[in-house]
């Protein structure tokens, strides 16, 4: 079952998690060659978010925020470690900055800004 579909700023991919029994992974679907690329394998990952460029992905796995490269070359990286749930939301238009929410202890939530230079510099 796919979940979580989000087209690539440009529209012509989705990245989507595709769910295997009890955990999912990320894929990336080419419309226009009616490909799919897988770019997890067993990270159980969930709210995607395509950098501004359509290069990386962010998404929310076990231990934080991690980015892949959309294309498939490489290993997802961890971009923040965390043991809350930390849930990434959109880029700013330049790339640089992330905006993410996380939980406070006690209750309710944070809105964050990580900047991201490294993921657009890679």
């Amino acid at each position: 079952m796919a979940l979580e579909p989000r087209f690539s700023p440009d529209g012509r991919r989705l990245a989507m998690f595709i769910s295997n029994g009890p955990g999912s992974d990320l894929w990336v679907y080419d419309i226009d060659r009616t490909t799919k690329t897988r770019l997890t394998s067993g990270l159980a990952g969930r709210d995607a978010v395509w950098s501004p460029d359509g290069q990386f992905i962010v998404f929310q796995a076990p231990g934080g925020m991690f980015w892949t490269r959309a294309d498939g070359a490489g290993k997802p990286q961890a971009l923040l470690a965390s043991k809350t749930y930390t849930r990434p939301g959109s880029f700013s238009p330049d790339g640089r900055l992330l905006a993410y929410a996380e939980p406070l202890h006690g209750g309710g939530g944070a809105i964050k800004i990580l900047p991201v230079e490294i993921v657009a510099g890679q």
